[in-house]
């Protein structure tokens, strides 16, 4: 397969057509708590009931601005009554969000993890 050199539409992004990588500016990672169980089989329980934490989202900081990734997958039901999009967090399928206001309309709370810039550290935020 062979590659082609133009620089394209993100040449602005990756300084050119030297090739050179998308520098990542900060990380971070949202957390959620999901209760399981209790556990049954037929009509006897067979495991007690618990919580773990459970990274939802990832966001990665770029000079053009924040990426998220969420574990999410779309309901084809439409909206809330308040208004936000109907989104089962947790599912195994990944959407990619570009901006904050998508983020807060599946339902994402206004925290640092949407709002702030992150410097070149890497952080962890969430339900811990």
């Amino acid at each position: 397969m062979k590659t082609d050199p133009s620089p394209g539409p993100l040449a602005g992004l990756t300084g050119g057509a030297t090739g050179s990588i998308l520098r990542c500016l900060g990380v971070q990672t949202h957390w959620e708590r999901f209760s399981v169980g209790p556990a049954y089989r037929g009509d006897v329980q067979v495991g007690d009931p618990y919580e773990v934490d459970v990274p939802v989202a990832v966001r990665i900081d770029f000079a053009a601005g924040p990426v998220w990734m969420v574990a999410g997958i779309p309901m084809d039901s439409g909206r809330e009554d308040s208004g936000r999009e109907k989104v089962f967090i947790g599912g195994d399928e990944i959407m990619v969000v570009f901006t904050a206001d998508r983020m807060r309309q599946i339902g994402f709370p206004d925290t640092s993890f949407l709002s702030h810039e992150v410097s070149s550290q890497h952080s962890s935020e969430g339900t811990q």
